[in-house]
């Protein structure tokens, strides 16, 4: 589903067309959320200030009486006490309504968002750990030979370094693929090594030839 197209690109031009009562407190979060994330980038998202780092971070927007601001049902729950008084919700997106004619709470505003900045680098640094982890993740390796692996118990570039390239594919020869061939040896030792198999050393490829040439 594509956003709905609205008369505004940027914050600025977001702010400038907000009632004037509403346009100062949103100076102010802009303010506020560049001094804690100033590697956050800007755009407009479903319509709204939206703030990048490793990912949303946090968006704001006006209504009549407030100003929404939505850091995310964790940021939420997390200051579920020092909220009290607002209006907010720890729905999927995450609601504190910032009303009009209250002052704007600039340090809670403050650690809202440096939360939201540790939850995206905690959640980037995961999925980097993920896919390092992965058999995916190294060269040569399809998703046949990945399933070849995983087959004979091997599901990590660690375990298949530790059982090494020889006794790896005499697993996946005796369990799954009985007719698998030098270029699959030569795609596992690629592998372990971290480069394509075309890029192996001569003297390497002679050793797993003569391997496979006993077998």
């Amino acid at each position: 589903m594509s956003e709905t197209k609205h008369p505004y690109s940027t914050i600025d031009e977001y702010i400038a067309q907000c009632a004037p009562e509403a346009q100062p407190m949103m100076r102010d979060l802009r303010a506020i959320i560049r001094e804690v994330a100033p590697e956050c980038t800007e755009k407009i998202s479903w319509g709204m200030p939206t703030f990048v780092y490793l990912g949303n971070l946090i968006h704001f927007a006006a209504a009549k009486k407030h100003i929404g601001l939505f850091p995310g049902a964790a940021a939420v729950e997390a200051f579920a006490e020092k909220l009290e008084g607002y209006e907010s919700s720890s729905s999927s997106v995450g609601t504190v309504r910032l009303p009009l004619n209250k002052p704007l709470p600039a340090e809670l505003v403050r650690e809202i968002v440096a939360f939201c900045v540790a939850e995206n680098i905690r959640e980037d640094a995961e999925k980097r750990a993920k896919k390092e982890s992965s058999l995916e993740s190294l060269p040569n390796m399809g998703k046949v030979l990945a399933h070849n692996l995983r087959a004979v118990g091997i599901e990590t570039p660690a375990q298949l370094r530790e059982a090494g390239v020889k006794d790896a594919f005499l697993r996946i020869r005796a369990v799954v693929d009985p007719g698998a061939c030098i270029q699959m040896l030569y795609g596992l030792q690629g592998a372990v090594e971290g480069v394509r198999d075309t890029l192996l050393p001569a003297e390497v490829k002679a050793d797993l030839r003569a391997f496979f040439q006993s077998l």
